[in-house]
């Protein structure tokens, strides 16, 4: 953040329940989210042994209200807001209450270092478990912080060293989606919804193949990276991996997540399945080395083979974290902070069972342009529509224009 500045480290989001509740229950349940998460109590300060973490003791306090006439007014407020760096000395979680003519909900913007995206579903299921009279499961964070000291001494982390470190043998030379120079992490997001055909479509031949939405959208991904960077058949995507080893970790406030790179291996002699598959098992892979963070990774490379660059410049996420309570009538949004590290991240937001599948493309401006992120998603989605539907098709066989592009290709510029 230091280096980044601004609002890189933000993570910003909201949550709404038809009807009304007086603004006691409302600053009531803040007040427990608080007191029964540590996490959100973490603070950084300067001590004569360098710069530290400790946990302030729970001292009750009036969360702000705001008060809006509709939705579409807050998130305006809220998009705004979201791009707003935290103090990096003061406190690391903000919980707001909302309330709106028809609805009433919270925003909260958490700092990275003490929280993750997995946190703020967590948090919204807590607020409406406390509102229906429920004690809702919450552990200490500082505890996990605790355990995480014998990992760190373990040869389960010496393993995931080596992991990370032989598949660089296999892959020493990065492929980045942009070559562009950028002198800032500004970055904007666009969103593409896919209906409810199209979405369901995409999940039954998840299942239908045994694989996971995750490997299905990284599969199109790495597609789409082989057919525009010269049939690549080796290179390295950043994925976002949960960390949350059970129940107890789900059910922490904190941070877990890590970023991992991914080594994609494609063979353009083989069907996409095939393809597929070999993708679904390097994912088994990484996730079973995901506590090693790509930060170590990156050291570690650095130091055994003077490699300077980054591995990746893409990240694929895929979100399903579901809010609990509140029924069907609750309705969450997730704000983008405005920056970011990656030249691009896709988010795959499957939250909350809406069926739908929204995709997120948060990229950086001065690498893309808008129209270049809607010709890549249009050419990505067909490649995964034809893979669908004809998966013995090899990488290069598989169609990625659409019939107004293709037309553009073969006729106008022949003209």
């Amino acid at each position: 953040e230091t280096y980044a500045g601004g609002s890189i480290s933000v993570v910003c989001g909201s949550m709404f329940l038809k009807g009304t509740r007086s603004l006691e229950e409302l600053q009531n349940a803040v007040n427990k989210i608080y007191e029964m998460n540590d996490a959100l109590r973490l603070c950084i300060v300067k001590t004569e042994h360098g710069v530290q973490q400790k946990v302030e003791e729970f001292v009750e306090q009036d969360a702000e209200v705001l008060g809006l006439k509709t939705k579409e007014e807050f998130d305006r407020y809220a998009d705004r807001y979201a791009k707003e760096p935290l103090d990096f000395y003061g406190l690391l979680c903000i919980i707001k209450i909302v309330l709106l003519e028809d609805r009433y909900g919270i925003l909260i913007k958490i700092h990275h270092i003490i929280g993750d995206a997995w946190a703020l579903s967590l948090i919204c299921s807590q607020f409406n478990a406390i509102l229906s009279g429920e004690i809702p499961k919450a552990y200490s964070y500082v505890e996990y912080l605790d355990k995480e000291k014998f990992y760190t001494k373990s040869n389960g982390q010496g393993k995931d060293k080596a992991f990370f470190l032989e598949r660089f043998k296999e892959c020493d030379e990065v492929t980045y989606l942009s070559e562009k120079e950028g002198k800032s992490f500004c970055s904007t997001r666009k969103t593409f919804v896919l209906d409810a055909g199209k979405s369901g479509q995409i999940a039954a031949y998840a299942k239908e193949r045994n694989v996971s939405l995750f490997v299905l959208f990284m599969a199109a991904l790495a597609l789409y990276m082989n057919r525009t960077k010269m049939n690549v058949d080796k290179f390295y995507i950043g994925t976002a991996a949960l960390n949350r080893a059970g129940r107890h970790d789900k059910n922490t406030v904190g941070l877990f997540v890590n970023s991992v790179p991914m080594l994609i291996g494609l063979d353009n002699e083989k069907s996409f399945l095939d393809n597929l598959l070999q993708i679904r098992q390097e994912s088994f892979s990484v996730l079973r080395h995901q506590r090693y963070g790509y930060s170590e990774v990156l050291k570690d490379i650095r130091e055994a083979y003077h490699f300077n660059e980054k591995l990746y410049d893409v990240v694929l996420s895929y979100q399903n974290a579901t809010v609990f309570g509140g029924g069907e009538e609750v309705e969450t949004t997730w704000y983008h902070n405005g920056m970011q590290m990656e030249s691009l991240q896709i988010h795959i937001d499957d939250r909350d069972e809406e069926g739908t599948f929204r995709m997120h493309y948060d990229y950086q401006v001065e690498k893309f342009r808008e129209k270049e992120i809607v010709r890549m998603h249009g050419q990505m989605m067909h490649l995964l529509y034809d893979a669908m539907a004809n998966d013995g098709k090899k990488p290069y066989e598989l169609e990625m224009l659409s019939d107004v592009e293709r037309k553009k290709i073969l006729r106008d510029f022949n003209l």
